[in-house]
């Protein structure tokens, strides 16, 4: 019986859909732990990139994230690390519940990479909030992972 999916189909999709990715995003200095790719193409008012993908129209960052690491897992939605909600670098992605990608929030003022600085610190919170600009109060929270739950 013949398979309804031929690989090579599947292959060139995917290679497809990587150039369009590669064309469409501009790699930018790394401000985070690497470069973020900033989506040039059509965009949402609150910044996502959006690309259409077997004539349905989906997230670039979805798209890019699924290219690399396979299906976002159920219940789960993806949060920018970065916080650029124009980046489609899939290592900036983390699949995250609503809830956690809420406390996390657009206006953060923590990325990842802070929050590890913080809890790897033997600074004192009072220290740590002067040089991240949040209060002792947040620092404690983030520390004792009452907030940034991974």
């Amino acid at each position: 019986m013949a398979s309804t999916c031929n690989t090579d189909d599947t292959s060139q999709a995917t290679a497809k859909l990587l150039a369009r990715l590669n064309r469409l995003s501009v790699v930018t200095k790394a401000e985070y732990d690497t470069p973020c790719h900033l989506w040039q193409g059509t965009k949402t008012r609150d910044g996502y990139g959006i690309m259409t993908v077997a004539g349905r129209r989906d997230c670039a960052h979805r798209v890019a994230y699924r290219l690399r690491h396979g299906q976002i897992p159920e219940g789960k939605c993806l949060d920018h690390l970065c916080r650029r909600p124009s980046c489609v670098n899939p290592e900036h992605l983390e699949p995250v519940t609503q809830a956690e990608n809420c406390r996390r929030g657009l206006r953060a003022k923590l990325t990842a990479h802070d929050v590890a600085a913080i809890r790897g610190s033997g600074d004192t919170q009072r220290a740590l909030a002067r040089r991240f600009g949040v209060t002792q109060g947040h620092i404690s929270r983030v520390k004792n992972a009452l907030s940034w739950r991974s």
